[in-house]
């Protein structure tokens, strides 16, 4: 009797391993740990998910660009000083007028006559605006020079030591308005790395000899329109060229 039973033995633990690898295949699936395919014996082998990914899979990471405005973004224009022994105080100043104009809580002024303008003005004072255009750029003949003012600018960038100094100004600049104070000032066009930049004096001298440098104590003898939105401005032709270069 007791033999009589062990034939069956093996087609028990055949079928009760069958049983077995049935069910797992059922909730393995069922929970997205296996395909059943793979259990058949058929079908594709298991496709890389998000978290499989291999590494030919992954997307390029992206470089986001700065705003623009902003200082990573406005050195990135500026002219490399650092070859030049200046003072590590003096190699660049940023002011940011419209981050102020919001932390003060202020409505930007229309125009000079503008009652809000006081405030405004005053709320600028801890700003590391350059001299000339702190003191100067809401003076009428600051605009009928240079064809902008100081209600214009958003963000400046000065680098250098002065009076050797480039400036980049970020802002909301009437083209038109700029191209006529240039001629009527008597800036002439040159060519420098490829772009015309309106100057005073083409030379590699701070001049003071002409009315129209004199507001900006000579810094925007030679002045670029980057973009509508960008003016550059130094003292030296050599200088622009490196802000073009």
């Amino acid at each position: 009797m007791t033999y009589s039973r062990t034939p069956w033995r093996p087609a028990r633990r055949a079928l009760a391993l069958l049983t077995l690898l049935l069910v797992v295949a059922v909730v393995g699936s069922t929970l997205g740990l296996v395909r059943p395919s793979g259990w058949l014996g058929g079908g594709d082998a298991l496709a890389p998910g998000p978290e499989t990914a291999t590494e030919e899979t992954e997307p390029e990471q992206k470089v986001q660009a700065s705003p623009p405005g902003t200082l990573p973004a406005m050195l990135a224009l500026a002219p490399n000083r650092l070859d030049d022994d200046l003072p590590l105080a003096d190699v660049a100043t940023y002011a940011d007028i419209a981050a102020a104009t919001r932390a003060h809580g202020l409505a930007w002024p229309v125009d000079r006559t503008d009652p809000s303008l006081a405030a405004w003005e005053s709320s600028l004072d801890a700003l590391a605006l350059p001299p000339a255009l702190a003191a100067r750029g809401l003076d009428p003949a600051w605009e009928a020079t240079y064809g902008f003012s100081l209600l214009q600018s958003h963000q400046v960038l000065t680098v250098g030591q002065a009076p050797d100094t480039a400036t980049i100004i970020h802002g909301d600049f009437d083209v038109a308005a700029l191209n006529a104070a240039w001629v009527r000032s008597g800036y002439q066009a040159v060519e420098a790395e490829g772009a015309t930049v309106w100057s005073l004096f083409p030379g590699d001298t701070i001049d003071l000899s002409a009315p129209a440098s004199r507001p900006a104590l000579g810094s925007f003898n030679n002045v670029y329109l980057l973009d509508e939105r960008t003016l550059v401005a130094a003292p030296k032709l050599s200088l622009m060229r490196e802000v073009l270069r």
